[in-house]
């Protein structure tokens, strides 16, 4: 792989491209991924604006034509349309298949293994990151390409959204995590285009608003069982701390008005913090083709720091 991405025009087992990419862990690892890609442009631009000043592009440690090289990763990466593709991201590689391969699936743990199927979660990120490129780049590269991909991927957002306004995640439970990529990709497409170019995505911000205000407990919180993800609906069960931060985060980022409800979500993470600072392990909250349930330890402290984090950023207060 390592000489692939030296070599990019040698390419004798059809890969997509690598050059540019991040994979799932070092550099060495060489798998390029389409959300680990775009959350690092994402971190490159961001931390390196920081530093250096927005206006300096080409002049980040990580240059312009790196930069550019991780769009053209993305770009090539999507299930585009003119392929006959559904406008979304998968996860290493384009999809080159059919969903019928999986009668040959040999798991017996495993669903949808068979192909790259596009997700809620790369999608998003996809948007995510070549909107904010689009928005530091004077330069505009491929501005006109960039915006294309990002109004399939909305599109393909839109066709995945569920009759009350979920969305079913596949890399974590369940619809509380995929509703929040999704929020952020219809905010950030609509911001950096316009909903005048099309990019008019209130209707389905409202209704995850509308379906996350309906799902919330007495207590405040969001509970959300890992029944979900086999079910491919949503399952309720007790408050967990995850599950309301990924639900506060959507409900801000979606902006909603009812400040009751992110009143109650806030305060329902502040109670459930520990006196050494530290959250509660709960229910499982990770998970990946459907069956298989991880524990990931760190999402317990992360997200509720970061949910709490964007509402001061909202009120001023905490």
């Amino acid at each position: 792989i390592v000489s692939e991405v030296e070599s990019p025009g040698s390419n004798p087992y059809f890969r997509c491209q690598q050059k540019g990419a991040w994979p799932f862990s070092n550099r060495d690892h060489g798998w390029p991924i389409t959300d680990c890609t775009s959350q690092g442009l994402k971190c490159a631009l961001l931390l390196q604006s920081h530093l250096y000043g927005a206006a300096a592009i080409d002049k980040f440690p990580i240059g312009e034509r790196r930069l550019r090289d991780a769009v053209d990763c993305i770009l090539n990466w999507q299930n585009s349309r003119s392929r006959g593709g559904d406008g979304g991201w998968s996860t290493y590689e384009r999809n080159r298949g059919y969903a019928a391969y999986e009668v040959m699936n040999p798991s017996q743990v495993f669903m949808n293994i068979m192909i790259d199927y596009s997700h809620i979660e790369c999608t998003s990120s996809c948007i995510q990151a070549l909107c904010m490129f689009t928005q530091f780049d004077a330069r505009k590269y491929r501005a006109h390409e960039i915006r294309e991909a990002v109004r399939a991927g909305v599109q393909y957002l839109k066709r995945k959204q569920g009759s009350e306004g979920e969305f079913l995640g596949f890399w974590a439970v369940c619809c509380c995590y995929a509703i929040w990529f999704a929020g952020m990709a219809f905010k950030m497409s609509e911001q950096c285009f316009g909903a005048a170019d099309g990019f008019d995505n209130a209707a389905e911000m409202h209704a995850i608003e509308t379906f996350l205000v309906a799902k919330q407990n007495e207590d405040g919180g969001w509970g959300e069982s890992y029944l979900s993800c086999i079910q491919q609906q949503y399952v309720s069960a007790p408050s967990q701390v995850i599950n309301t931060a990924w639900s506060l985060l959507s409900l801000l980022c979606v902006e909603s008005t009812d400040s009751a409800v992110l009143q109650r979500a806030k305060q329902f993470i502040l109670d459930r913090q520990l006196d050494n600072g530290d959250w509660p392990q709960e229910n499982i909250s990770g998970v990946f083709n459907h069956t298989c349930m991880i524990s990931y330890s760190n999402y317990r402290n992360i997200f509720p720091i970061w949910a709490l984090s964007k509402y001061y950023s909202v009120y001023g207060k905490i």
